[in-house]
């Protein structure tokens, strides 16, 4: 698997590349602009992606276990096949984002809102009753599971 800088990593996405089978674990990518790029078997392992610019961002069969997304604006991001266990996306608006085929247990999402976002055939650690603020969510073949949002609040 490549290794690239954050740097690097920008450049690519900026050109329209797509970041194929890449090895980007533990990367310092906060406040990064990663709009647009196309992530495809990717290992983002413990990176870092708070506050980070990931609208419209599309990750395919990537490994997100224990990073960071605190704060990222993720607007129409998609996630296809992805594990994100124990990710801590704390204070995110997650505005149109679509989950397919994903792991999210273990993850915190205290404070975030999801709008008009769609989760199909994926894990993740509440329902929409004791989770952050749910605007239209749209669920087919999830498996909601228990944890605690204790400062998150309902609509």
């Amino acid at each position: 698997m490549t290794t690239l800088s954050a740097a690097e990593l920008q450049q690519k996405i900026k050109n329209g590349e797509m970041i194929n089978a890449c090895n980007l674990d533990g990367l310092e990518l906060q406040g990064c602009n990663l709009s647009g790029g196309i992530f495809q078997d990717v290992s983002l392992l413990g990176a870092n992606l708070q506050a980070a610019n990931l609208h419209e961002t599309v990750f395919n069969e990537c490994l997100l276990n224990g990073g960071t997304l605190s704060g990222a604006r993720m607007q129409q991001s998609v996630f296809n096949d992805c594990e994100m266990t124990a990710i801590s996306a704390c204070d995110t608006l997650m505005a149109q984002c679509i989950f397919n085929h994903c792991e999210l247990g273990n993850g915190d999402f205290s404070r975030s809102r999801f709008d008009a976002c769609q989760f199909m055939r994926s894990r993740y650690p509440a329902a929409p009753s004791t989770s952050p603020r749910w605007n239209v969510l749209l669920s087919s073949r999830a498996r909601w599971m228990r944890r605690n949002w204790s400062s998150a609040s309902a609509c």
